[in-house]
């Protein structure tokens, strides 16, 4: 047997309830945030025109089932709005 000297090192690890504490704080909050973006996403599809998303809207509305291709979508899926934000809006006369 291997006697151990000044040169070895000792493997030191967190506790296994702060590591479990913070693995579940992160499994919430991805829920949570899932639960949010996912319906809003969903909602998006429905009611924006076919011409505005970048690729099929069954196809987008596949993919955000989870959280990363909801963000995706978000991200890539979606094609601005003419008079949308960063164009100015012409002024709407009132008569």
């Amino acid at each position: 047997m291997r006697q151990r000297d000044a040169c070895d090192t000792v493997n030191v690890t967190a506790p296994s309830s702060v590591t479990s504490r913070r693995t579940i704080a992160i499994s919430i909050a991805t829920v949570v945030l899932w639960a949010i973006i996912t319906p809003w996403v969903w909602r998006d599809l429905r009611r924006r025109p076919n011409d505005l998303v970048r690729g099929s809207k069954w196809i987008w509305a596949m993919a955000s089932t989870n959280l990363s291709g909801s963000l995706a979508y978000l991200v890539v899926g979606r094609r601005s709005r003419p008079g949308g934000r960063g164009e100015p809006q012409a002024p709407t006369s009132r008569s």
